[in-house]
């Protein structure tokens, strides 16, 4: 399951507050399952936009991108973060043309590093550099799928806000989490993913801008999506009646779910988690 989450900060305080709470209730809800013998994977792709944060992976970027050699300590100057430049707080673009919306891997090729660094001068002629802040970039990075839940709840709950909300780019970076020959790239070369289900779970809360209404991209990145045999579920609590038809034409009518409050976000969230449950307890009823 990938988690695709809508952390736009025109959503509002309280719709943010249920889609974080509602998270993590996933998070734990479905490490109970795990109990029952199921092997679940979640990962999360967090405040969904243009730009998407993958720190530490520079091995992404093309040769000769990464600034780190004409930085302290290979250059006079003083750096005002701690640790690696790869740790901070840095994004990728989308690839040019028909690469934006492909599954070919990095190494073939790369992504467009979102990265500025500022020199400033003293008088004395030495220089400190520092981050400039982008606010597109998510302060929040991928999380690749993982069977270890147990941290996922604090994570999901502690989630930072981005400026807007792209869904169309969000099934493109939840189709890389979720294919086998992504694996290794996300550091789950162990993961056999043949025959499982693939789930796309958004979490709309908006209001999205009103550009992506007309957005073609998004139908078309939902049916390729849907075409490598991936279910996309959408809970759209964006109040917005001009979205939801695309909404629902990209979910199909029985994994979409239009809310209107905090309690039937909720609601739509428990029954998902039924919708995977059923199966799982009916096979581990049979086993007994």
């Amino acid at each position: 399951i990938i988690l695709v989450l809508d952390r736009a900060i025109t959503a509002g305080g309280p719709k943010l507050s249920a889609e974080a709470a509602g998270g993590g209730y996933l998070a734990e809800k479905l490490s109970l399952l795990q109990s029952y013998g199921a092997d679940i994977r979640l990962g999360v792709l967090p405040g969904s936009g243009t730009l998407v944060n993958i720190a530490p992976r520079i091995s992404w970027l093309a040769p000769g991108v990464w600034p780190a050699e004409n930085l302290p300590p290979f250059v006079p100057g003083v750096v005002t973060w701690s640790g690696p430049l790869s740790q901070q707080r840095w994004c990728v673009g989308p690839r040019e043309g028909e690469l934006a919306n492909a599954l070919s891997l990095p190494l073939l090729d790369p992504f467009p590093l979102i990265l500025t660094i500022n020199n400033s001068i003293d008088d004395a002629g030495v220089g400190t550099y520092s981050i400039a802040v982008n606010a597109a970039c998510p302060v929040d990075r991928v999380m690749p799928m993982t069977s270890s839940l147990s941290a996922m709840p604090e994570f999901l709950e502690n989630l930072s806000t981005v400026p807007s909300f792209h869904p169309e780019r969000g099934i493109v970076w939840a189709d890389r989490l979720l294919d086998e020959s992504w694996s290794e790239e996300w550091g789950n070369s162990n993961v056999v993913v043949q025959n499982r289900r693939k789930i796309i779970l958004f979490l709309m809360v908006g209001p999205t801008e009103n550009t992506w209404a007309g957005s073609p991209e998004f139908l078309s990145n939902c049916a390729a999506s849907k075409a490598r045999d991936t279910t996309i579920n959408i809970i759209d609590f964006t109040e917005q009646t001009a979205l939801q038809g695309l909404s629902r034409e990209c979910a199909e009518l029985a994994n979409y779910r239009v809310v209107m409050s905090v309690d039937d976000f909720n609601t739509a969230l428990a029954d998902f988690l039924k919708s995977l449950a059923r199966p799982i307890l009916v096979r581990s009823e049979a086993a007994f």
